[in-house]
């Protein structure tokens, strides 16, 4: 299920959640193919990049790392030529800060990455930094872009039988400043 997306000068970016991985298999001609990979026991969230003719090209999977939590993303910004994907776990988005209940995150990714393999270099997705938020029961539902200096995120805190809702500011490093 796609969730949010933006343009930017190289790619059309799209977020989502799923409950399955997803590749990319470059050609030559440029006719690439989504590949749909296993069925996980969660979900999670994934970012395609495909060019302004439809074509995919990047694919990137956001996964807890226990890969036992179930990630729901919401919101995608751009952020100094990177890319920040929000919104909450209930597993280990970051080793070992689970509390087994739902958590706000936070990633930031360069669409623009490479890396040699085979003497080859190829264009890839780097993941630059992750958070979790240690607030049970929260979720980032927007995010915005300050100066490309600091990330304002609001979160929804689910108290008693009600909403709490907050702005959590981020340094560009993932930092919580508030």
């Amino acid at each position: 299920e796609v969730i949010d997306g933006l343009y930017t000068v190289s790619n059309i970016w799209l977020l989502g959640n799923s409950d399955r991985l997803y590749s990319v298999n470059i050609v030559e001609d440029g006719d690439n193919t989504l590949e749909v990979e296993e069925n996980l026991s969660g979900s999670n969230g994934f970012l395609l990049g495909l060019s302004s003719g439809g074509n995919v090209n990047k694919a990137y999977n956001l996964i807890a790392s226990d890969s036992g939590g179930k990630e729901n993303f919401a919101a995608l910004l751009e952020f100094a030529d990177n890319l920040i994907a929000a919104g909450s776990t209930t597993g280990e988005f970051v080793a070992k800060a689970g509390s087994g209940t739902r958590q706000a995150v936070l990633a930031r990714l360069d669409p623009n990455a490479s890396e040699t393999i085979d003497d080859e270099e190829k264009q890839i997705i780097s993941e630059l930094w992750r958070v979790q938020v240690p607030i049970d029961n929260a979720e980032i539902l927007a995010t915005a872009n300050y100066r490309d200096d600091e990330i304002v995120a609001l979160v929804r805190q689910a108290v008693g039988g009600g909403d709490e809702w907050s702005i959590i500011l981020f340094s560009a490093e993932g930092v919580q400043l508030n």
